[in-house]
């Protein structure tokens, strides 16, 4: 038996992440074919095609589909996939982050059972531990410390999320929220105007009588550490209408004594870009970035207007 990892090219990165998992299962290179990693490549002076040929018509043959937009727009992954369907090789899906089982086309089963980034943490980590059951009976592997698969297959998951984080931040997850005032509607969201890229709070303190009201963002790329440590920056664009002339960014992050992160921005606003070590907060506590907020308070001159965010990313 050999596994396959089949992936586009755009994918290499999640697809060295697997490999690295499958290393950590003590799987031998003997056993596993990954175009993106030299030891288990084509070797030197082969054909591609046939040699990946070769491969596929291996009759004990395991393959994983690492499935993902760039894998549709390859014709090298849909012709693997075909032929992976003409053998009826055993598979396994992984859909990377942002890819859904209704985008799933092709010789591969939608229904199946599948490990997707997208699902609950709980979930995924639970089909992980299926496939870890799977390679150590299947490929005779000796098991290894459960302590240790789970730190491997964290880690896992955090490398796949940043290879395929492209660095924007979806803005339609957002809230407006009248702080300490739940029955009350002086924040809301135009979701008329509402996309990825931007969204507009419609603050009215004569509404609520709350003194701050706070547009909401819930990233979905949670552990920021990779980030901190690579000195990034959350970059995007700001604008007000009516009273509002001032705004407060917050990070929400609970794993941290000091969890409310906030940096003040007074009218003129422009393209800002904040770098996340200006917080002075050591890496490691940056693994849950639950929100980020911008607050607007009333110090008896606020009335009410728009608060606007554009192109947030990070940079």
């Amino acid at each position: 038996m050999k596994l396959f990892i089949s992936h586009s090219e755009k994918d290499k990165n999640a697809a060295k992440a697997l490999v690295k998992l499958l290393y950590g299962l003590r799987m031998r290179e003997a056993d596993m074919f990954c175009s993106s990693t030299p030891e288990l490549s084509i070797p030197i002076k082969q054909d591609i095609y046939q040699y990946l040929r070769h491969e596929l018509d291996t009759e004990s043959l395991f393959v994983v589909f690492l499935l993902s937009g760039n894998y549709y727009s390859s014709a090298a992954c849909l012709n693997e996939m075909g032929a992976a369907w003409i053998k009826q090789h055993d598979y396994i899906s992984i859909l990377l982050p942002k890819f859904h089982f209704e985008d799933i086309k092709g010789a591969i089963n939608a229904n199946g059972i599948a490990i997707s980034f997208d699902d609950d943490i709980s979930m995924l980590k639970d089909r992980l531990n299926q496939l870890r059951k799977y390679c150590e009976q299947t490929f005779a592997l000796e098991a290894i410390n459960d302590t240790h698969w789970e730190n491997i297959r964290d880690e896992f998951i955090q490398d796949v999320r940043k290879a395929c984080f492209d660095g924007q931040i979806d803005l339609t997850h957002s809230l407006g929220v009248c702080v300490d005032d739940v029955l009350n509607d002086g924040c809301a969201i135009d979701y008329s105007n509402r996309s990825k890229t931007e969204v507009t709070a419609t603050i009215d303190f004569s509404k609520t009588s709350t003194k701050m009201c706070s547009l909401v963002i819930s990233p979905e790329e949670h552990d920021w550490r990779y980030f901190v440590q690579s000195d990034r920056s959350l970059s995007f664009s700001a604008s007000t209408t009516g009273d509002i002339r001032e705004f407060i960014l917050e990070f929400n992050i609970p794993s941290s004594k000091e969890p409310r992160l906030q940096k003040h921005f007074s009218y003129p606003f422009d393209n800002i870009k904040v770098r996340l070590t200006d917080f002075n907060l050591h890496y490691t506590k940056w693994s849950n970035v639950k929100e980020i907020n911008f607050l607007v308070v009333n110090r008896g001159n606020v009335n009410s207007g728009n608060l606007t965010i554009k192109d947030m990313q990070i940079i």
